[in-house]
């Protein structure tokens, strides 16, 4: 269900990548994109939701951007970029669009004929699965990224839970506006409040923004963004009590005098909650706060408990890696045995062990599970005794979910 546009072309050597980057990489910051390039592929992100992705295989090149997430508005922008590369191109590119915007530029049609359209079949899908056990992700990441918490009665979106009726039952042209973040040609304050409420969602850490770099960083978007669409238009309604607390945790002098807050029935953000991350086929519960890191050489993930202040310490952290041998998990109960206290459990499919080792400043606790013949090794480390039995559980809650593109995501 997804649209797309696309530019494909075939390079005459390999050496030719790299030089075919720069060329990308020139446009790109003529339209104020950061481009990131990597061994044979690379990255543009335009605007929340919003990415283009280049990849090359075998001399061929292909330029993709998928465009139902953010909004017609983000495909005419994709278009016009696209119109840019082909035009000043060393290389033959041609291009792929199933909506006719880039040949036609109607954006009458894009936006009602085919992104409202497709939102109206998105409706209806959540209209046949109303009163279901399914947990509705709609345009959600299923790979690589955390699963928000299940609210009854509602549907996950990337600008936050929508009531499963008011799905449906809203006009669609309305309910566009509350969906898409760029659902209009420009780049108007509608634009600029919900790539503001998409970051809230998916990406604040509020009273832990101070906690690094990038929690510095993205919060300062997100203030930005705000004043941005309260300059553009000062009736627009906006998230006001969630900019004053970023403001003050921020140390930033508070704007938005008079402006209209937002009447949201859900609390922003879905890393107050306990969320799942994802390691391959395994689902993991943590606190929706905590920092991951990921080892791709060593292919291991890290969560760590949040703390408010970058030279604070942590609390806790879990360490995941995959076991690529068969192994039991009842006689490596067994000989854990001498170590310590060994706890062992069994949850739906998976089956577990772990073993509590008490260290002189922090416990150390080795566990693994395993599902299917796969395998989890864990390692958690808490430095407060008070924590241990919560992470405890959160361990005990790891489920086994091999997903495909056709669950409920649409």
């Amino acid at each position: 269900m997804a649209i797309e546009v696309m530019l494909e072309g075939t390079l005459e050597e390999e050496k030719d990548f790299e030089g075919y980057m720069k060329f990308i990489q020139e446009i790109a910051i003529q339209n104020q994109m950061k481009m990131e390039i990597y061994e044979d592929s690379a990255f543009i992100e335009v605007c929340p939701e919003g990415y283009i992705e280049i990849s090359c295989e075998n001399l061929f090149l292909s330029i993709c951007a998928q465009t139902n997430v953010a909004g017609p508005g983000f495909h005419a922008f994709i278009c016009s970029f696209f119109h840019q590369l082909q035009d000043k191109s060393p290389l033959a590119l041609t291009a792929s669009d199933p909506t006719g915007y880039y040949e036609q530029q109607n954006f009458e049609h894009l936006k009602y004929g085919i992104f409202h359209r497709w939102l109206s079949d998105i409706a209806a899908f959540v209209k046949r699965h109303e009163g279901s056990d399914e947990e509705l992700c709609i345009s959600w990441p299923l790979v690589d990224y955390y699963q928000p918490k299940y609210k009854e009665g509602s549907v996950v979106t990337p600008l936050g839970y929508i009531k499963v009726k008011d799905f449906y039952e809203t006009d669609v042209n309305e309910l566009a506006d509350y969906f898409f973040i760029w659902n209009h040609l420009e780049r108007d304050a509608l634009y600029y409040r919900n790539a503001a409420l998409n970051l809230l969602w998916k990406e604040c850490r509020f009273q832990y923004s101070n906690m690094n770099e990038d929690t510095k960083k993205q919060t300062d978007t997100i203030l930005d963004l705000l004043e941005i669409a309260y300059e553009k238009d000062k009736e627009l309604p906006l998230p006001v009590n969630e900019y004053l607390c970023l403001c003050t945790l921020r140390g930033r002098k508070k704007g938005l005098d008079d402006a209209t807050a937002m009447n949201c029935p859900f609390k922003i953000g879905y890393r107050h909650d306990i969320v799942e991350y994802r390691y391959g086929n395994w689902s993991i519960p943590a606190n929706g706060f905590c920092e991951k890191s990921y080892d791709y050489r060593n292919e291991i993930c890290c969560l760590i408990a949040p703390y408010e202040n970058e030279n604070d310490p942590w609390k806790w952290m879990y360490r995941f890696g995959a076991v690529n041998e068969s192994i039991s998990v009842v006689k490596q109960a067994q000989e854990w045995e001498i170590y310590g206290e060994v706890l062992q459990w069994s949850q739906q499919e998976v089956s577990g062990a772990a073993v509590c080792m008490p260290q002189e400043d922090h416990i150390l606790i080795e566990a693994l599970l395993e599902c299917n013949q796969e395998y989890l090794s864990v390692q958690l480390i808490v430095l407060d005794e008070a924590d241990k039995a919560e992470l405890i559980q959160r361990l005990q809650a790891i489920s086994y979910q091999k997903k495909s593109n056709a669950d409920t995501q649409a």
